[in-house]
């Protein structure tokens, strides 16, 4: 029997996120969530089937990801206008600094360690 992709994610999520909100937001917002892993998966795809192209996906996977910092960080910082913490306001600038100091180093593969070490920090911080 096939299951949409979006009754899958809203399954999995949405069970953790009911004791924190009272209205759920529905399933869209993981099945975009997961989409947005899309490029991440289709630059390490396309390493392995396309080696004399690493360079290149390296510094789309490092832009990418710089993207997505930023976009943590703006998150952060709607939440802190709501709720005035220098702590939130912090957390909202640090991940587009990070993301952005990546995008400046010369070698990639220490920008995307950097930059993973981040997302799990970010991780570490939203779970708490």
């Amino acid at each position: 029997m096939f299951r949409s992709p979006a009754i899958v994610c809203k399954r999995f999520f949405t069970q953790s996120l009911e004791s924190k909100f009272p209205i759920s937001p529905g399933a869209s917002p993981y099945v975009l969530g997961v989409f947005g892993l899309t490029p991440f998966i289709g630059s390490a795809v396309g390493m392995m089937y396309f080696p004399s192209s690493i360079d290149q996906l390296l510094y789309f996977e490092t832009v990418y990801g710089c993207s997505i910092l930023s976009f943590l960080g703006a998150v952060h910082w709607g939440l802190a206008m709501t709720d005035v913490s220098s702590k939130r306001f912090v957390m909202s600038v640090v991940p587009s600094l990070i993301g952005f100091s990546t995008c400046l180093l010369p070698h990639l593969p220490v920008a995307l360690i950097i930059q993973g070490t981040t997302f799990l920090g970010l991780y570490a911080y939203e779970r708490k």
